[in-house]
């Protein structure tokens, strides 16, 4: 069985397929327009600002799944209702080097499309109070970003994501356990439930607060590598 594979009456969770990548990657770009992260960074008024955003995040989720992330995917009755992107110690690329220099020159012209949309006076301080702590173990998961379809949220999806998510760290001897950011007070709570723990709140301007929390591998404890 494969080790991030999950399932309940209705709903199962396992990596996805080659050909899923595409709308799994549209379930997490859509959740993160929503997120005080992303509406923090870009103002997203218009219409026509929202579709590029998600377009152009689509686009640098389907690049890291060709750079070796895990992606996972929560399906009922054949359709694709949640999705989580994990980054794992020792991942193996599934496309070669001028492929992805290729897809990442594509996003970058992409972007540009958003340049007005863009809160410059943000983006730096922003930046820096996401970058993740210098304590974290050097060899560690990234969940990189997870949603659940609006219309099948509180439904236990969420829940079965965060635990394949912790399983693919259980199971790797290389992860000294999980790590993640948010800048929801909401989904702060949630992961704690989950086990994460804050190991640094940085703020950039007018008190925005990003929440690094990190889930250690049984036994393992955040902290910085030992030599």
């Amino acid at each position: 069985m494969n080790p991030a594979a999950l399932s309940k009456p209705e709903v199962s969770v396992r990596p996805a397929g080659p050909e899923e990548i595409p709308a799994a990657a549209s379930v997490v770009a859509l959740a993160f327009q929503a997120e005080a992260l992303t509406n923090r960074l870009f103002d997203l008024s218009h219409p026509g600002a929202r579709r590029r955003l998600a377009r152009e995040y689509t686009g640098a989720i389907e690049l890291k799944w060709r750079g070796g992330d895990t992606f996972l995917v929560a399906l009922t009755a054949g359709k694709i209702v949640g999705a989580a992107l994990v980054n794992t110690p020792g991942q193996t690329r599934r496309a070669n080097r001028p492929a992805i220099l290729i897809s990442t020159a594509r996003l970058i012209l992409g972007l540009l499309g958003l340049v007005g949309s863009v809160r410059w006076r943000r983006l730096r301080p922003t930046w820096k109070a996401a970058r993740p702590p210098k304590t974290l173990p050097r060899s560690r998961d990234t969940l990189v970003g997870i949603a659940v379809a609006p219309d099948k949220q509180g439904k236990g999806i969420g829940r079965m994501l965060l635990d394949a998510t912790r399983r693919l760290s259980e199971d790797n001897p290389e992860s000294a356990g999980t790590y993640l950011f948010t800048a929801d007070e909401t989904n702060r709570e949630i992961y704690a439930r989950f086990g994460y723990t804050v190991v640094k709140r940085a703020t950039a301007d007018g008190g925005f607060t990003v929440h690094h929390m990190f889930r250690p591998r049984s036994g393992k404890a955040p902290g910085p590598d030992r030599p």
